[in-house]
């Protein structure tokens, strides 16, 4: 809907990228959502200056990403998974899911490598987790295996859930990390473009002058 206004507005701003994160000594149920694919899991070397920013290198090619020195310039694995996060409330004595919220969830290699393991003997695909923060600020979780799945389990939560991710799996993969190109990765790094110099710095005030006479 069009609307009409002048600059009276101060809620006229990009909408907030929103991501799953663990709350200091809480513990919460999720369950993970497989994307289209049927994988659990995105992911992609990425580097940190201001900003999270995919890793440009090849096997044969190390790009100013890796070379250029800075504080993050080793690239890590940025792992993206769409969550559905459990909101259960007491009824007759007992704990019944209320609603739910579906978020990305976005991690490192050592989580990813948690998960893996659990996997083994506890597929994600069957169980729901148990996420428990001990570390708000850095994001310490300690995920363990529920005994089922709350929303693969029921035939018609499954369907709902699936259809209302697809959104959510597009905001997962963008926040692996931005995809910039060279020159950009330059620009955040302040690097300047190697053989570029300033075309003016070598003319004389005099040759202008001269030119104009």
């Amino acid at each position: 809907m069009i609307e009409s206004f002048g600059t009276e507005r101060d809620d006229i701003q990009g909408s907030k990228f929103q991501k799953y994160k663990g709350k200091d000594g809480r513990t919460d149920l999720v369950g993970l959502i497989p994307f289209p694919d049927g994988k659990f899991f995105k992911g992609a070397k990425c580097h940190f200056k201001d900003r999270a920013f995919q890793c440009k290198s090849t096997s044969s090619k190390k790009e100013i990403c890796c070379t250029h020195s800075y504080e993050q310039n080793r690239p890590f694995y940025r792992i993206a998974s769409v969550v559905i996060v459990y909101n259960f409330v007491d009824k007759d004595g007992k704990q019944s899911l209320r609603d739910y919220t579906l978020l990305p969830w976005i991690f490192r290699e050592a989580m990813y490598n948690t998960l893996k393991m659990s996997d083994k003997d506890f597929p994600l695909a069957a169980h729901d987790l148990k996420l428990t923060c001990s570390d708000e600020k850095f994001q310490k979780i300690t995920p363990l295996p529920s005994k089922n799945s709350i929303w693969s389990s029921n035939a018609k939560l499954k369907e709902k859930v699936l259809k209302e991710a697809q959104p959510i799996f597009e905001d997962a993969i963008r926040g692996i990390g931005a995809d910039l190109g060279l020159i950009e990765i330059r620009e955040l790094l302040g690097v300047d473009e190697p053989g570029i110099t300033d075309a003016n710095a070598n003319i004389s005030l005099d040759d202008v002058m001269g030119a104009t006479e």
